[in-house]
Parts: C-alpha cells; structure tokens; sequence
C-alpha cells in the first residue's frame, strides 16, 4: 500500500514538473473577439495536457486597435490594409474576413503564432494576412440577361432550326390537300395550233385540209364522280392531322430536351460550387500543414498528400467546368442565342413546378391521380394521336380500294375550236361547213379487271393496319413504362432531400470532429480525408437532390404529354382543374 502511494506521488510530483503556465495578453478587434473561443480551444489542443494558458483580453474597435500599440501588450491581432511591423511589438493584421475560410486563416494563424510565442519563444514578429476570397461579382445580374424556363421554350419555338423545319413539314402536308382537291376541280386549257402539210396532200384532199391552218381553241375536264378522288381528299387530310400530332411531338421533344439541359446546367453549377468549396477545405489544410511542418508538429508525407489532393480536386475541377460549358453550348445552340446568358434558379418551392400552389409530388403521389395521367395519355399524347390518324388513314385507303371494285368513274370533257387562217395549196377552196367545231364527252368507265392490283392493294391495307396497331399498344407501353419510372425515381428523388439533408448534417459534424482531431495529433491525414470526402459527398447530394426531384417531375410530365404545363398557364390551369377533378371524384 505504501508502494503504490510512493508511486503515485512520484507520478505527480513528474506531471507538476512538467506542467506550465503561461500568461498571454491579447489585444483583439472586435471582429476578432467573437473567435476567442476557437482560438483558445485550438491553442490548447497544440499544448499539453496538463499545460494552463492565462488570458487577458482587450478589445478594440477596428478603427481604433492602432492606439493600443503604445500599450505593453504582448499580442496584436487587428484588421488592417498593410503589415505593421513595430520594434518589440507582436502584430497580426488581416484585409478583411468575407468567408469561412477567411475566419479560418486568421484562426489557425493566431494559434500558431500563440504557439510559437509562448513554445518558440519567437518574439517581435508582424504578420499580415490577404484574404483569398475574390468577390464573385454575379455577371447575371449585372451585365447578363436572366432567361426562366418561359424564356427558353419562347425561344427555342421561334429560333430553333428543327422546329423551323417541322413547321415546314406542315406546310408541305397542307399543299398536298390542295393537290389532292385540285383532281375535283375542272381543267381548262386554251391552245393554239400551226398546222403545216405537203401541197400535193392539200391539193387532192378536195378542200378538206389546207396547206396550212391556223386554229385557237378551249379544252374542259371536269371529274363528276370518282371515289378514289373523294377518298383521297379524306386521306391526305387525316394525313395532315397526323402530321400536326407528329410535329407537335418532334417539337415537345426538343422542349423537354431543352429543360433536362437547363436543370442540367443548374445541377453542374452547383456541382462546381460544391468542388470549389472543397478546394478551399483542401487549401486551408494545406497552408496548416505548412505551418505545422513550419513549428515541427507534423510531418512532411501531410504536405505532399494535401499537394496531391489539391492537384486532383483542380483536375476535378476544370473536368466539371468542361462539362458545364458543353451544356451551355448546347443549350444555346437550341436557342440559337448570340449573346451570353445566365439562367434563373429552381427549387421546390418554384412556383413554376407547384400545381394548385403546392408541390406537385402532393398529387402526383396519389394513386387516383396515377390512373388519371395513365388513362389521360390514350386522349392527349400526340404520339398515341398521330398513330391513330395513321390507322384511320389505311381505314380509308383500304375502303377505298374495296369500293373501287364497282363504283364507277364519271367524268365529263369539253372541246370548241376555230380557225383562224388559212394558207397555201387548198385554203381557197369553197367548203361547206364553217371554220368553228366543238364537241363534248360524257365518260363512264368502270374497271372489270386490274390483273389483281386491287386484291394486293387490299391486302397491303389489311398487313399495314395490324403493323400501326400493334406500333399503338407498342408504344402505349412504353409511355405507361416510362411514366412509371419517372413517378417512381420522382417519389425516391423527394424521399432523398430529406436523407440527403441529414446526411449532410452529420457528415459535416463527423468532419468538423476528425478535424479537430487531426489539428491535435490524435488522427491521421487518411481520417480527416475520408471525413473531408464523405461530407462533400453529402453537401453534393444535399445540394442537387432538389434538381433530380425536378428532371424527375419535368420527365412525368413529358411522357404524359403534359410537359407544357410547366410555361403555359391556360395549360396549367386546366391540367389542375383535371386533377382536382379526378380527386373529388368518389
């Protein structure tokens, strides 16, 4: 027993021997002040133990810590323009703290500096620190035009190349029910001949022809009936109504693709910012490393992996700003823009992604409303609608062949000529009839036999019916597919918000721990990594989890051919009219 007493005393006797104390006197601005506790806490985890640091603190305002100069003070740390640099004064100035990061450097400098005064016994030593925070003036809000989602499909329907050309399309189809209506209108032709023989044929011809004649003259067709006229009118015009359905999707198509390249550009915004932040992390660990190498408390292998974590993150860096900028090319190809933009920002509660003023997820999730958009697509999406005028058409071609069979064609023609003149061998000779001749037929023809091109034309229809109606159930499918998809990723797309939030929220205070344990020693580089990477994870997810759930949204209403809800208010509001509908249905 008396053992362990002698042990123990001599244990304590060790620890006191070995123990300080030291005094400090600090003349902080007030900016400053509000960090004293960060500064103690970290001072002390360089020192040991058992170590005790006494503080005295005065405060200054910023404007007037200079005067404190002339006091016996042991250290100062003030805002400043330059480096103060006094004979047996200590002295650390800074430009400005415009970040986190600012307050960082000022931070870990301090207590480095309070390490080396008081460890190093370092004295008279100025310091000043630049701020590397470089103001991110916003050019959009200055200099550039912010374009919305309303701006981008304005634009693109009146400057993009393919949509151009679709319309065109239209145009065609419009003048071939012109052509197809000009078979029923009548043809009038006004001619003139010259009509030359040899004189020994005029001459024995006993006045019926003339050396020469000169006749002008008028020619009618009209077609009275014809079914495969009438037929083809109908056809050409449900052709057109499938073309407008098939243009209309074509052009939808390109929207969509417009707005998954907008939120994209968004999303990889964010995505820079995110990689820029850890950059900043990476940067302020390393200039601590150097100043832990700096007072011998760390090694150099800290150092070459904070150089090598800060030459990747730079790579990562310029690979995302790569890709940010092939988004915007593309994006402004779609618009065909001359001049630079920037793009207005979205959330979940944009307004312009609520329906009835709340988040759509709130109707979208309700099963009711599921069967309504699966039900709504076979009457509105212009893709089912284009197949079915396509289906409609073959219905016509494949009657009118049928019918062609035993419906006759009627037809009526015309002709009045006269002549004019007379010359050469003959023209002067008496003729008992007049210089003015017409006629007139009435045509009726009705086909017998075709060497069986109608039984192969209707056979033809009959194969190309059943092709576009399974091409219908075909494609049905897959828009319930991809629908059901989209509103499946859009349900786990909200979900992940949430989780990604609290991700980002521990993952911060794991990191914020494994830090303060690195800068203490007890936690290698390979720890505070990891802690490092796993929260820029989480402030990554954290940061674009809202845009997936709004490219997930975007693709549930294209799919259900309701994609112009998003920048068509009549649209909208009858979209939401349906669905409160459907939901006070009983």
């Amino acid at each position: 027993m008396k053992t362990n007493k002698i042990i123990f005393f001599i244990i304590l006797l060790f620890q006191v021997s070995y123990s300080k104390t030291f005094n400090l006197d600090l003349v902080l601005d007030s900016k400053v002040s509000n960090y004293i506790e960060q500064i103690k806490s970290e001072t002390n985890s360089l020192f040991g133990s058992d170590d005790k640091i006494i503080y005295k603190i005065s405060s200054c305002n910023i404007n007037e810590c200079e005067k404190y100069l002339n006091e016996n003070k042991v250290i100062y740390i003030f805002q400043n323009k330059e480096k103060i640099s006094k004979a047996n004064k200590n002295i650390i100035t800074y430009d400005s703290i415009n970040s986190i990061y600012d307050e960082n450097k000022v931070i870990r400098t301090a207590v480095v500096y309070i390490l080396e005064y008081l460890k190093e016994d370092k004295k008279t030593k100025s310091i000043f620190l630049k701020s590397d925070y470089i103001p991110k003036v916003k050019k959009e809000n200055r200099y550039l035009k912010k374009l919305d989602l309303q701006d981008i499909y304005k634009l693109i329907n009146s400057n993009n190349i393919q949509i151009k050309q679709n319309q065109n399309d239209l145009l065609t189809s419009k003048i071939d029910i012109d052509d197809s209506k000009s078979l029923y209108r009548p043809n009038i032709q006004l001619f003139s001949n010259v009509i030359q023989i040899d004189a020994d044929r005029a001459k024995y011809s006993s006045g019926l022809y003339s050396q020469g004649v000169f006749e002008v003259g008028a020619k009618l067709t009209q077609v009275i009936y014809s079914n495969k006229v009438i037929q083809n009118i109908k056809i050409k015009k449900l052709l057109d109504k499938s073309n407008k359905n098939e243009v209309t999707y074509k052009n939808e198509e390109l929207i969509y693709k417009a707005f998954l390249t907008y939120l994209n550009i968004l999303k990889l915004e964010k995505y820079v910012d995110v990689i820029n932040t850890n950059k900043e992390f990476i940067q302020e660990n390393l200039r601590f490393s150097k100043q832990r190498i700096d007072i011998g408390v760390s090694y150099r292998s800290d150092l070459y992996r904070w150089e090598s974590e800060l030459a990747n993150i730079n790579l990562q860096l310029k690979e995302s700003q790569k890709q940010l900028e092939t988004q915007k090319f593309e994006l402004k190809n779609m618009i065909l823009a001359n001049e630079e933009f920037d793009l207005v920002d979205y959330d979940l509660n944009s307004d312009t992604f609520k329906l009835n003023n709340i988040s759509a997820i709130s109707y979208l999730k309700n099963e009711k409303i599921k069967l309504f958009l699966f039900n709504y697509i076979i009457q509105s999406h212009n893709s089912l609608k284009q197949i079915t005028k396509l289906i409609d058409v073959k219905n016509e071609e494949y009657s009118m062949n049928k019918s062609s069979r035993y419906l006759p064609t009627v037809a009526f023609e015309a002709q009045a000529k006269k002549i004019e003149s007379r010359y050469g061998t003959g023209a002067t000779f008496p003729r008992p009839w007049d210089n003015n001749e017409y006629q007139m037929v009435l045509n009726f023809s009705l086909p017998l036999y075709e060497g069986g091109a109608i039984s192969n034309a209707i056979e033809k229809n009959e194969v190309e019916l059943i092709n576009l109606k399974l091409k219908y159930n075909e494609i049905k499918n897959l828009i319930e597919k991809n629908i059901n998809q989209n509103l499946d990723s859009l349900l786990k797309s909200y979900e992940k918000i949430d989780y990604s939030q609290i991700a980002q929220k521990y993952a911060k205070k794991n990191y914020e721990l494994v830090l303060d344990r690195y800068k203490s020693g007890s936690e290698t580089i390979i720890s505070l990594l990891d802690a490092q990477n796993s929260y820029m994870v989480s402030k990554l997810n954290e940061s674009i989890s809202s845009i997936d759930y709004l490219i997930d949204l975007i693709s549930v209403y294209f799919f259900s051919g309701n994609i112009e809800v998003l920048v068509n208010e009549d649209k909208k509001s009858k979209f939401e009219k349906e669905l409160l509908g459907v939901l006070d249905e009983k």
